[in-house]
């Protein structure tokens, strides 16, 4: 548990910044001060929603948008709930009402996981890409464009602690 939250820690504390502009561009340096204190953190999105289904999209800023995979998880989980318990019965009854494949819930365990796995990866994808539609909207609206120099490759993180 120690180990979660410190991962979950680093990763809400962890940010990409922006260099900050020359004396010149007051107006600019605005816009970027502005972007810097409303962008959203993919990581954090992704990391949230991975822990707990719908925050990651809360955090992102559309919550109702984790609905769906919420559902289709949840779904997911009735259906192996389903298939354990038709097993177990099966396995309480005489053999030979069993015998048919699939009758015992082995194929609705597998179809339930599929379903519950496959709507917690929708629902940390869609997070991940709702923080970044996020962004991408905020630096249009601020008319900001982050182009590297000609020749120049890099990126600067910093830790707030």
């Amino acid at each position: 548990m120690r180990l979660l939250a410190t991962i979950l820690t680093c990763v809400l504390c962890l940010q990409v910044t922006v260099p900050r502009p020359l004396e010149g561009q007051a107006a600019e340096g605005d816009a970027l001060a502005r972007y810097s204190v409303e962008k959203k953190s993919e990581f954090a999105a992704a990391g949230l929603e991975a822990l707990v289904p719908i925050v990651g999209h809360a955090y992102a800023g559309d919550a109702k948008a984790g609905l769906v995979p919420l559902a289709v998880s949840v779904g997911g989980l009735v259906v192996i709930v389903v298939g354990v318990s038709r097993a177990t019965s099966c396995i309480r009854e005489e053999f030979g009402l069993c015998s048919e494949f699939g009758s015992g819930g082995g194929g609705l365990i597998l179809a339930g996981f599929a379903a519950y796995l496959g709507g917690r990866v929708w629902g940390i994808v869609s997070a991940l890409n709702l923080a970044k539609d996020h962004n991408t909207a905020l630096r249009e609206r601020l008319q900001l464009s982050f182009q590297a120099e000609q020749g120049s490759v890099g990126a600067v993180l910093s830790f707030k602690f």
